[in-house]
């Protein structure tokens, strides 16, 4: 048809000739290589080389280093930035951005998945055990008891309840999470034991109970349940430094929430 015949006429859309690059392909793949905990330490060669001249910018790499750009003003840029660098191209500008906008959520998935402390209860000496008898059997044929294994990130406590190795009893094994956004107090204790002669330290950590239905992995029992509302953590790693982390970890939370 006529339409179609100029159409195949018009002429197509070039690169841009300052940058070089391609911005209908897929940069996935080369953000996937970059640790964006590192981007922000990275020097102004490490910028050119790590970030501009993987992702097809290699002319860019003077205007960079005139402007001084570090991994930590990299990760600050945006489009009025790029302009004042006198980055021409819209292409160009267009195609950081939205490879600096992927970066940033990275980082931040990142910051809200990182591990504060991981740790398997009961453990430690006979301080840290409800009787003498639960210590001896700890200590002689732990194949007989039953651990918890935890993992306290950014943004939550994921607890697992552990069958004994020797399941006489078929216990099964139970999974759950509490979220630090339905946390509403941490307490840490540090308080002699066993006859006042051993210091334990444990933290306690509060939940509202009405969101925990919501929140298991699986199928968890009403006694789990129930238990979940208040959390709390006996072991020798439980100190105030840790709860401190607890604690920031939980007020940033709340603001996500917000």
């Amino acid at each position: 048809s006529r339409v179609g015949l100029e159409l195949s006429r018009m002429p197509k859309a070039k690169k841009s000739t300052e940058g070089g690059s391609n911005y209908y392909e897929d940069h996935s793949k080369v953000l996937e290589q970059l640790d964006p905990n590192e981007v922000a330490g990275w020097s102004v060669e490490h910028v050119c080389t790590q970030f501009l001249d993987k992702l097809g910018l290699s002319p860019l790499k003077q205007i960079f280093i005139d402007h001084k750009v570090t991994g930590h003003v990299l990760m600050t840029l945006n489009k009025g930035d790029l302009v004042e660098m006198q980055i021409h191209a819209v292409g160009d500008r267009v195609y950081i951005d939205r490879c600096l906008i992927e970066l940033r959520r990275r980082l931040r998935k990142v910051e809200r998945e990182r591990e504060l402390w991981a740790g398997t209860t009961p453990t430690g000496g006979i301080a840290y055990f409800p009787t003498v008898t639960d210590c001896c059997l700890f200590k002689l044929c732990p194949c007989f008891m039953q651990f918890t294994d935890w993992k306290i990130s950014s943004q939550g406590i994921r607890r697992r309840l552990l069958p004994p190795s020797c399941n006489c009893c078929c216990k099964s094994m139970h999974n759950d999470f509490s979220d630090f956004r339905f946390l509403k107090d941490v307490d840490w204790y540090k308080a002699p034991m066993c006859f006042c002669c051993k210091n334990a330290t444990w933290v306690e950590l509060n939940f509202d109970s009405k969101s925990e239905f919501s929140l298991g992995i699986d199928d968890v029992t009403k006694d789990i349940a129930d238990r979940l509302s208040c959390t709390k953590i006996m072991h020798p790693d439980m100190t105030e430094a840790l709860t401190l982390k607890i604690r920031n970890a939980w007020a940033e939370a709340r603001l996500v929430a917000d």
